[in-house]
């Protein structure tokens, strides 16, 4: 309820009859899950029932009550799925719509991020982090898709956080003895990450990123 507060706050007295909406949506709202290719899925309520299946290995029964989007990836490709509440779906449909807004996109801010930089990062990336206060979200590309997706809640002392993630997934990695380069996104942060052994290369903030904790939503409009 207060998330749907704060997107109404944020629009203000904004009226756009027939213009677009897109939400950026923060990490805190949002569930991920990898969704390994399949050979048998054939359908779009097949490809629905594999995607909650994939949810509720991991987080149980509640992904029942959650509404599911998949990313789109190439034949053969593990692709991310992401899952946030059907009351707050509609929320944010209710909002948009009160005030003659078209929601054409809503996006969770880890993707929204990654769509941003994929085509700068590294050949030799092997993570690619978003920092927000209180969350911090890490993507491992692979050969096919995506390898590994993690999302933990973090402190002031994300740094630190987010070193023994990396070093906990090296572990029990195939890679070897490379670690590769960390693209570290983490605008409204000046700390520094000390990865020992990693490659760390920061990618700037810039307007219209969502930093702020207290400002949980990014929305444009355009006609």
């Amino acid at each position: 309820a207060k998330a749907l507060e704060t997107l109404e706050a944020g629009l203000g007295k904004l009226e756009g009859e027939g213009m677009n909406a897109t939400v950026v949506l923060s990490n805190h709202f949002v569930r991920y899950a990898l969704v390994p290719w399949s050979e048998q899925i054939s359908g779009v309520d097949e490809e629905q029932a594999y995607t909650l299946h994939c949810f509720a290995q991991i987080y149980g029964d509640a992904a029942s009550r959650w509404a599911l989007r998949k990313s789109a990836g190439a034949y053969g490709e593990t692709q991310v799925a992401s899952a946030i509440d059907h009351d707050l779906l509609q929320g944010i449909e209710r909002i948009t719509l009160a005030r003659g807004l078209r929601l054409v996109s809503l996006q969770p801010y880890l993707m929204t991020a990654f769509n941003r930089w994929r085509q700068q990062l590294p050949d030799a990336a092997a993570w690619f982090v978003v920092v927000e206060p209180g969350r911090l979200c890490a993507l491992r590309p692979g050969a096919k898709g995506w390898r590994s997706l993690r999302a933990v809640k973090v402190g002031a002392d994300w740094p630190d956080a987010l070193k023994n993630l990396l070093e906990r997934e090296f572990l029990v990695s195939e890679s070897g003895g490379e670690r590769g380069t960390v693209c570290l996104y983490a605008p409204g942060s000046d700390a520094a990450a000390e990865l020992p052994g990693w490659e760390v290369r920061r990618l700037a903030a810039e307007p219209g990123a969502v930093p702020d904790i207290e400002f949980q939503f990014a929305t444009t409009v355009s006609e």
